[in-house]
């Protein structure tokens, strides 16, 4: 199990240096997301954001970003979010929430910091509960209340509408 604190953290693969960045990972799946480019020009993407420019050429590469974005190299509880069935976040509908609940839990401006991916997660992972992106993630997870809860059901369907994901999480990119 790697230890955040004290190991060094992946940054290379097959004697290929990468982009660690939480914002390469972003743009790595982003590019991923892209339904108007086939494989080929994915990959020169990738190259150019995640590796600096070189694809290294090895079967297990998509197994390697797989396992480096879903933290695999941690203990398999750290992985449980990823894999948790109905989805209540998404990197790119709720990145103003993530921006501005880093800026309050932690003053972290996201725009200017340099943070690795792993390091970035564990601290999405854990933002205290007043920040505004657990606030959402809330609201998206709450079942409506059986009883005299008219009032607030009508409420919460009202919020969960506005929160609403119409996204595939990320797990889903990789076949898990």
């Amino acid at each position: 199990m790697t230890n955040l604190i004290i190991d060094d953290l992946p940054v290379t693969f097959n004697g290929f240096a990468f982009n660690a960045d939480f914002k390469a990972v972003l743009r790595l799946l982003t590019i991923i997301q892209d339904e108007e480019k086939n494989e080929n020009e994915k990959a020169l993407s990738i190259g150019r954001v995640f590796f600096n420019g070189v694809v290294p050429e090895s079967e297990h590469l998509w197994d390697f970003i797989s396992s480096f974005i879903l933290r695999k190299g941690l203990d398999d509880d750290d992985n449980e979010n990823y894999d948790s069935g109905e989805k209540n976040f998404d990197f790119f509908v709720d990145a103003g929430l993530i921006y501005s609940s880093f800026m309050q839990a932690y003053n972290i401006d996201l725009r200017s910091e340099t943070l690795h991916w792993w390091l970035f997660v564990q601290l999405l992972e854990d933002l205290p509960d007043d920040a505004a992106l657990k606030k959402v993630i809330h609201i998206r997870q709450e079942k409506p209340k059986k009883e005299n809860g008219r009032e607030y059901n009508a409420y919460l369907a009202r919020m969960k509408d506005k929160y609403r994901l119409y996204t595939p999480s990320i797990s889903s990119f990789f076949g898990d």
